[in-house]
């Protein structure tokens, strides 16, 4: 496995509490099969699971440094509130399938369920973390969305 190193890794949120509310994910991903979609790999904050809902590699202003993108489930995005609440100015661990690969400085609590993480990483490294985390289904019939 790959260890991920970075100069700088801050973990971003957005949103206070009450926002979080108003921004409650109305629709749920399932399988073709009726089951829930499953990531290969658990996504921890500091040792506890958080679930992903979606995830994208953008850029910064600049559009030389690309950005992880993460949208976690209601359950995910509740465990990185209180997880991040607790640890506000402290490094928490991020890690995937028992593997750390970050460790970022908590900037502010993260209400919201939505991060960025940024850094000295590169599209392919990115790429992988997404793959590794991301669910999907079982079979290759895809996903579809309930409300």
């Amino acid at each position: 496995m790959r260890r991920y190193l970075a100069a700088l890794v801050v973990l971003v949120g957005c949103c206070l509490p009450q926002q979080a509310l108003a921004q409650t994910v109305s629709e749920v991903e399932i399988c073709a099969d009726g089951e829930a979609p499953i990531a290969s790999e658990k996504l921890m904050f500091d040792g506890i699971e958080a679930g992903v809902g979606t995830t994208s590699i953008g850029f910064d202003d600049t559009d030389t440094h690309p950005i992880l993108y993460i949208r976690l489930n209601q359950n995910g995005a509740r465990t990185l509130g209180e997880v991040s609440s607790a640890n506000v100015g402290k490094q928490v661990d991020l890690s995937i399938g028992g593997e750390v690969i970050l460790s970022p400085f908590i900037v502010e609590p993260i209400w919201g369920g939505s991060v960025q993480i940024s850094g000295d990483h590169t599209i392919e490294q990115l790429e992988e973390i997404i793959a590794r985390i991301t669910p999907k289904c079982a079979q290759s019939s895809g996903l579809q969305t309930e409300r």
